[in-house]
């Protein structure tokens, strides 16, 4: 038997190797044994190690979680409920009956072991103990459940009737987080007045709790209705250039109808400089989704892409108002946007630069002290964030043409980044890791108590919870408001 166990003889860890994400609790660990040892011969068997905090700079308290006799290359690992980490690594080595042990074969890179959590979807419509006639909309709140859970999670909804005696029964099946409004035809329901939707996430094998929207009255009885507005609508054009080569455009739409609601749309197409009776055909009539594909027809020139609504009544949009062009606000003067804003059908759009500008529109408003760094409209007032001198944050208002101060930051690093309102506030969320809110009033720093040491790059929220996220960072931090109107701060893993 040899006198020792070299560097070279140890086993090679297959995996986990790093950078996996494991929501089970099993792991399955994996290593090659080394050619160089003869098992007839030796004593020998494997140490496997485990760590939830290495770091490149810390030394790693190995925790040994298993022994494993020679002539096995694997190996389940029962996970324990406790063990929560992305630093975490495996380790393997080799041990001979004296105890001498080669050096730790582990994985190359950190691994995450999460708590597999899955959101409670937000309903906005409909709402409850409220009334419906022909159709009930059911708008769900998408955006709300970004980065909380993974791209093939799903909705499914259900509706039940006590006094009618109609069991939960599935209304709308595998709906996608990137679906739009959903539309319940109900003109030939029983009229009652305690129908109830119930609606679950599905994400893979976990389901959510169930929200449950109670007391729907339908009523289908004696009634008529008259739309004769067409609905409003307005579309994006993804990835939009002034210069494009490639003719198929990816376009965003979307519409509101207040009475009927909006059916059905059409693309089409106009070229600049080209007589009517040449311009390209339209395309169909097709439901209402959130991205549709565009060939662009003709030779090449400018190019004018629009829309054309219509709702259940049957009214057609004639012209749109705004007009998008296959090119955007992208510069101006070759000065980038610093901050864009779309309130209802108007663009707000903040240029730097030398000399930066506030436009509305196509409009120049304002100009600007610094460059803005974000907008929000709150009770019907456009605050912009503006970076000041030093790299201090300052708060303005647009009034009547003009900016005015409302608050300027004195800590370093306080350029406020993002805002969003929640709670009937504006919450911003700062450069140097500060949250601030702003009742209309006074300012207050909501985590006095606990310093965050990255810059909070984004803030959302589903309406009872605000979330904020961090440069660079696999958690968000969400807030929620207690009975006694003080905030509980808690974290929020991303998938």
């Amino acid at each position: 038997m040899t006198d020792y166990i070299s560097y070279n003889s140890g086993p090679s860890l297959l995996s986990p190797n790093g950078r996996e994400y494991y929501l089970d609790k099993e792991i399955t660990i994996t290593w090659l044994e080394p050619e160089s040892m003869d098992f007839d011969i030796d004593l020998i068997w494997y140490e496997i190690l485990f760590t939830d905090s290495y770091g490149k700079f810390i030394q790693p308290e190995w925790t040994q979680i298993a022994k494993v006799p020679s002539g096995n290359t694997s190996f389940i690992w029962q996970v324990p409920e406790f063990i929560k980490s992305d630093k975490c690594r495996i380790g393997i080595r080799l041990v001979d009956i004296r105890g001498q042990r080669s050096q730790i074969s582990f994985s190359a890179y950190n691994f995450s072991i999460r708590e597999r959590r899955i959101p409670l979807p937000a309903v906005f419509e409909p709402t409850e103990s409220s009334t419906y006639f022909s159709y009930i909309p059911i708008v769900l709140d998408n955006k709300g459940l970004i980065g909380q859970c993974s791209q093939r999670a799903f909705y499914q909804i259900y509706y039940n009737c006590e006094s009618l005696g109609i069991e939960w029964s599935l209304l709308f099946s595998h709906v996608s987080l990137s679906s739009g409004p959903l539309y319940w035809d109900v003109s030939n329901f029983v009229t009652a007045i305690d129908y109830s939707l119930k609606v679950e996430l599905v994400d893979e094998e976990i389901i959510s709790e169930p929200v449950f929207i109670k007391n729907i009255t339908i009523n289908t009885l004696n009634y008529f209705m008259i739309d004769t507005q067409a609905p409003v609508g307005d579309i994006n054009i993804i990835n939009n250039r002034e210069y494009i080569k490639d003719k198929d455009v990816v376009i965003e739409a979307y519409a509101y109808d207040a009475v009927s609601g909006t059916k059905s749309f059409r693309i089409e197409q106009y070229d600049i400089g080209i007589s009517d009776s040449a311009q390209p055909s339209p395309g169909p009539y097709k439901d209402i989704i959130d991205f549709s594909t565009w060939h662009l027809q003709g030779e090449d020139g400018v190019k004018l892409v629009q829309t054309r609504f219509k709702d259940w009544a049957g009214n057609i949009t004639i012209e749109n108002i705004d007009e998008d062009f296959l090119r955007t606000y992208k510069k101006l003067n070759d000065n980038e946007i610093t901050a864009f804003l779309i309130n209802d059908r108007d663009k707000w759009i903040a240029f730097g630069g030398s000399f930066p500008k506030l436009y509305f529109n196509l409009n120049e408003v304002a100009s600007l002290s610094g460059e803005a760094t974000s907008m929000i409209f709150y009770n019907d007032i456009l605050y912009v964030a503006v970076r000041g001198v030093a790299n201090r944050g300052i708060l303005q208002r647009y009034s009547a043409g003009q900016l005015y101060d409302v608050y300027s930051m004195t800590a370093e690093d306080s350029v406020i980044i993002s805002m969003c309102e929640f709670d009937d506030k504006i919450f911003m969320g700062l450069e140097n890791g500060n949250l601030w809110s702003f009742n209309g009033s006074s300012f207050v720093m909501e985590n006095s108590g606990s310093q965050f040491n990255s810059s909070i790059t984004h803030l959302g929220t589903n309406g009872n919870i605000l979330y904020a996220y961090f440069d660079s960072s696999t958690t968000a931090l969400g807030l929620r408001k207690n009975i006694d109107g003080t905030y509980l701060f808690f974290i929020v893993a991303i998938e």
